[in-house]
């Protein structure tokens, strides 16, 4: 399905919708879409009824997603990569249901209704985006580099790496592996294989020499694009 032939909903519209129908992540949809309020020119808004099910969500050369934002009346089931890109600086995509997918590069605004289910994902927007889910969120690994997490109900991982910021969670947290700080060298390089990582030396505010522990960007996004495991153990 080409993105860029759904039809387009006027922004008084799409809230009005959403108001009706995003239950949990209604506040954050509407503040999401009024964001644009003080742009004259109207956001480009992309409204799919009912379930999508889709390869891939990779936005690429051939098919450029034109939108600011794009909204799932249904389920999103996305059996590759879904790619979560910044189409401009404030935009996103709200699913109005469950979300399921392999792998997940979530690099601006992501709001999900209900449960959510994702093999591998990873979350960096410079901390101007938000990966909010109504329900609870399954995940073999969840790593966070500058994006805030909002879990309304429970989070289940084998590998929660929160790099830079909490990760909220109203319900219970239950995973195996917990890394709350980049400097957390053994679990991070006993987890994740060695050449997805990068080191990063600097000083903490005591002069202190330290080293932190990242996702070298390029490596591990293809990693997750090919639908392959950036774990050590290859799960």
């Amino acid at each position: 399905m080409k993105i860029n032939a759904l039809p387009l909903l006027g922004c008084d519209e799409a809230l009005a919708r959403l108001t009706i129908l995003a239950g949990g992540v209604a506040d954050a949809s509407a503040a999401l879409l009024n964001r644009n309020g003080y742009d004259s020119e109207q956001p480009a808004i992309r409204w799919h009824s009912g379930d999508l099910h889709l390869p891939s969500f990779f936005p690429d050369e051939d098919d450029r997603h034109d939108y600011d934002y794009l909204v799932v009346e249904g389920n999103l089931i996305v059996e590759g990569c879904m790619a979560v890109s910044p189409q401009r600086e404030d935009g996103g995509i709200i699913v109005l249901g469950r979300l399921q997918s392999d792998t997940l590069i979530c690099l601006g605004e992501l709001l999900v209704r209900d449960d959510a289910r994702i093999r591998h994902a990873y979350c960096s927007s410079g901390n101007d985006g938000a990966f909010v889910v109504g329900g609870s969120l399954a995940v073999l690994t969840l790593v966070e580099t500058g994006e805030f997490i909002h879990v309304h109900g429970d989070l289940d991982a084998r590998c929660l790496a929160s790099l830079q910021n909490f990760v909220q969670v109203d319900g219970e947290t239950r995973c195996d592996c917990r890394i709350d700080s980049a400097q957390s060298a053994e679990p991070i390089t006993r987890m994740f294989a060695s050449y997805l990582l990068k080191a990063f030396e600097g000083e903490d505010n005591d002069g202190q020499h330290i080293v932190g522990w990242y996702p070298d960007d390029d490596a591990y996004l293809a990693c997750l694009q090919q639908g392959r495991s950036p774990l050590r153990s290859g799960d």
